[in-house]
């Protein structure tokens, strides 16, 4: 399956893909669903980055015990979504459970779609919402 097919599956609201992110009053909402269509409709591409650059901002979860599923099941196929400032990653927005894998695989590269919050184009509402610290798990 690719990309696009994954992301239509999402559009269509298949079952288990229904990830938002909202602000602390409840006025901001962000579905998973919004951020594909931004980057479809931005024509954002996909790229190959290695996974030096995507290690640090995994975040601290049990990928190996309570996650372990999620991982396995993860498919490697599908770009991460992650989150850029500055010209640096910040955070991985949609792939945690990807990322892991592809590290624990020893893979060297991962593909990747940014959201680049330095950019003006970017809606004002992920530049509010995705501008948060993480705890990296490496």
């Amino acid at each position: 399956m690719k990309f696009d097919e994954l992301a239509q599956q999402i559009l269509e609201n298949v079952e288990g893909m229904n990830t938002s992110w909202e602000d602390e009053d409840g006025k901001i909402k962000v579905t998973i669903k919004d951020v594909i269509k931004y980057l479809d409709g931005n024509d954002i591409p996909i790229k190959t980055v290695s996974l030096d650059k995507i290690k640090p901002i995994i975040i601290d979860q049990d990928y190996k015990n309570k996650n372990k599923n999620r991982v396995n099941a993860s498919n490697l196929e599908y770009p991460i979504i992650v989150i850029k400032k500055n010209g640096k990653y910040k955070s991985i927005l949609d792939g945690n459970h990807r990322a892991f894998k592809a590290v624990n695989s020893n893979a060297k590269n991962i593909k990747v779609r940014e959201i680049d919050l330095s950019s003006p184009s970017t809606p004002d509402d992920y530049k509010e919402l995705f501008d948060y610290g993480i705890t990296p798990l490496y």
